[in-house]
Formats: structure tokens, sequence, C-alpha cells
């Protein structure tokens, strides 16, 4: 699942919404209250229990000198549930230059997950509204891990398929050296 992140600057720490299903909390995101039939999938699951999942978020950043002095900053994703708790929350410190950040480690429990709030984390030395990167524009990307099962099958198709392909190879060269 991908989307774009439009943070929400007006509270200490921005912050940016990705619904997954229909999602209370991100009904204050502006962006999705003028695209209301984003994250409207309704009560359905759309990851599987007992899945591994990875949070990818891109962020396109200037090179500005007010960046260059604020060096590291961290950037926090909570997965909310659809009564707004939070499930689990994944944190990573940051620096300027780095623009690919990896969060790894949540499995998808019973109570499955209705949106991803994505915080940029003021640093703690610098005044209210100060600390925080400028950014141009970033991206969301939520990755789930295939189960046991689920490989073995994706790996015996594509083995079958390179097989075949071997095999029609084979039988065209040979078709051709007669």
């Amino acid at each position: 699942m991908k989307g774009s992140l439009n943070f929400d600057y007006t509270k200490k720490s921005p912050v940016a919404f990705l619904p997954i299903i229909a999602c209370p909390e991100a009904s204050q995101d502006a962006y999705l209250v003028k695209n209301p039939e984003i994250g409207k999938v309704g009560g359905l699951r759309v990851i599987p229990p007992n899945h591994k999942l990875q949070v990818n978020i891109l962020l396109t950043m200037p090179e500005s000198d007010y960046n260059q002095n604020l060096g590291i900053f961290q950037v926090r994703a909570d997965f909310l549930a659809a009564n707004g708790r939070t499930l689990a929350s994944l944190r990573r410190p940051c620096i300027i230059p780095e623009l690919d950040i990896n969060l790894r480690g949540f499995i998808e429990g019973t109570l499955p997950t209705a949106c991803l709030k994505v915080v940029i984390e003021q640093r703690a030395e610098f005044l209210l509204g100060a600390g925080i990167p400028e950014i141009y524009e970033s991206s969301v990307s939520l990755e789930s891990e295939l189960s046991l099962v689920e490989k073995l099958i994706w790996n015996k198709t594509k083995g079958r398929f390179s097989q075949q392909w071997c095999f029609t190879e084979r039988s065209i060269s040979s078709a051709l050296t007669v």
C-alpha cells in the first residue's frame, strides 16, 4: 500500500495519516476531509493477522542551512486501531541527508490496523515550532511480508516459470541448429 503524506504543521510535532480502513483519527487531516473516499474501505481487514510489516517513509528535503544545522531528528510511526487506540509505535532517529526511512518489527495482531500515523518529533533543545526539518514532499509505503506457505508457493511458481522458459529456449535453439 502506498500513499502520500500531508503533514499538519499546526501541531507541536507535525502529523500525517495514511488510512488503511476507516479511521476516526484521520478525519482531522485536511487532505482526507477534501477526499472522503480515501480510507473508506469499511470494516474489511486489509492486512492479514500475524504478518510482519515494514514501513518505508520517503522524505524529499531541501539542503538548506536550517536543515544542515538541525542535523538529527526523529520519525515515529504509530499503528492505530479503528477506535483510535495505538497498537504499536516504531521510532527511528534520522540524519538530514537520509531520505529513505525503514521501520520494521511490527506484527499485525488480532485487532486490525485501521490507520498509520506518522509524526516528525521536535528536538528537545529547540523552542516550540522549531527543531522540525523543512520537507518538500513525503510518501509512505506499507509492505506486508509473506507467510512461510505463501513464500513456498511464490517461489515454486517462479521456479516453474523459469523451468518452462529454459525448456522453451532449449527447444527453440535445438530447432534452429537442425
